[in-house]
């Protein structure tokens, strides 16, 4: 995941820099007639030029499909730090599908299972915390008790 990610980044012209995290959830919609499932994510965060280049090779690499309706999602990022922290989350959780009082298909969050936790952490401690981050032109920080982003200072 986190190779394709770099390919289509390597092609999107005008981004300065790339900063997230692969997310983990147990996925259930068996109400939907499917089944249950690990899906990975990637949430980050880009600055950017032009950001059309950039969604329209995602879109191509991650088309959409009836299993996956919106596969790529961007939206504009205001600062917020809540927003930010949820790309280098460690906690996972279980999406139950479910049909909303409009009709619609919705999620709901749960905690994951015991079980599934288990499964979860040893993923985890599997794959390493910094395996799940990715970034392009920028580099983790620690600065006295907190971290920063730094922007990465190119060789001429």
């Amino acid at each position: 995941m986190v190779k394709a990610l770099r390919y289509v980044l390597t092609k999107a012209p005008g981004i300065e820099w790339v900063a997230g995290g692969i997310d983990l959830s147990l996925n259930d919609d068996t109400q939907k007639g499917g089944n249950t499932g690990w899906l990975p994510q990637f949430y980050g965060f880009v600055r950017t030029t032009n950001i059309t280049p950039l969604t329209n090779l995602l879109r191509k690499r991650y088309p959409k499909t009836d299993k996956s309706p919106r596969p790529v999602q961007i939206k504009l990022f205001k600062g917020e730090i809540e927003a930010f922290s949820y790309a280098f989350k460690p906690v996972f959780t279980k999406r139950i599908a479910y049909i909303d009082p409009q009709g619609r298909w919705n999620t709901r969050k749960v905690y994951l299972p015991p079980r599934d936790h288990v499964q979860a952490m040893l993923w985890m401690h599997n794959t390493g915390f910094s395996s799940r981050l990715f970034f392009k032109n920028v580099r983790m920080t620690r600065v006295g008790q907190h971290i920063e982003l730094v922007k990465v200072r190119q060789l001429k």
